[in-house]
């Protein structure tokens, strides 16, 4: 299970990823945001290399629409 990101991560998100990896910080904000595993993290990661940036990736995406939705933006420009 994962929480969402808070407002403070989303910006910090934001920041990494213009100085840096995306798919790094993807992984070190989807890793951050894991609540309960069901096994231990560091086999889980070794096993499924893209999982916490996968992971990172929705998170990243829900709070960019929480975001669009305050603003009222549409999803469809």
């Amino acid at each position: 299970m994962v929480r969402k990101l808070s407002w403070a991560e989303f910006q910090a998100f934001i920041v990494e990823r213009e100085d840096g990896n995306t798919c790094a910080t993807l992984a070190k904000f989807g890793k951050r945001c894991m609540l309960t595993p069901t096994e231990d993290l560091g086999a889980l990661w070794d096993r499924f290399p893209y999982l916490a940036m996968t992971v990172g990736a929705k998170l990243y995406e829900l709070a960019q629409g929480a975001v669009d939705t305050k603003l009222g933006k549409s999803a469809n420009g």
